[in-house]
């Protein structure tokens, strides 16, 4: 970028014989001289203060410091939680049924919902993603009569094997009407 800027600058120094401005760069002077001690000053404090923390890292047995951020539960726990609303909860309340919508795990990987009507009443199962870990499916299929994921069926049956209830995408099932 600066061969091309300085290139430039010569091609229009040698087409315009009016500038005053000097093809060669400017000679050093007390301010410049500052500049120049500054940028050194700027990055040798930088080096130190890396090497610092990472003294400090490795005395409490890390590499490199904890992220500030989570791990993806926060937009795990929204992202299920919206389609757990838009796509599982209006369509039970719509058949008739009263429904409770439970807590997503600590991990966010799935969220169950308890629909009633009278005497009659059932657990669903909403999964972040199809290719969650096969224990879970089956300890979800222990309570409720489908276990239900959000997006596409990804190579469902390696992930979902051993379950003898309903297991789909949310958006391809219908919930029995209430009444």
């Amino acid at each position: 970028m600066f061969n091309a800027l300085a290139t430039l600058a010569a091609i229009e120094s040698w087409y315009d014989a009016s500038h005053s401005v000097s093809f060669f760069l400017p000679g050093m002077n007390d301010d410049s001289t500052l500049l120049w001690q500054q940028a050194l000053l700027r990055g040798d404090v930088q080096m130190k203060l890396k090497l610092a923390e990472q003294d400090h890292f490795r005395k409490h047995g890390r590499l490199v410091p904890p992220l500030p951020a989570d791990n993806g539960v926060l937009l795990r726990k929204g992202l299920l939680s919206q389609q757990c609303m838009t796509d599982l909860v209006r369509p039970l309340r719509d058949a008739g049924w009263n429904v409770k919508v439970n807590e997503p795990d600590d991990e966010a990987l799935y969220m169950t919902i308890d629909a009633s009507h009278g005497e009659k009443r059932f657990s669903v199962a909403l999964l972040y993603s199809c290719g969650t870990e096969n224990g879970i499916y089956k300890m979800l299929a222990k309570e409720c009569v489908a276990v239900l994921y959000c997006g596409a069926p990804y190579k469902q049956d390696s992930f979902a094997y051993g379950i003898s209830v309903y297991v789909g995408p949310v958006l391809g099932w219908q919930p029995p009407k209430a009444g």
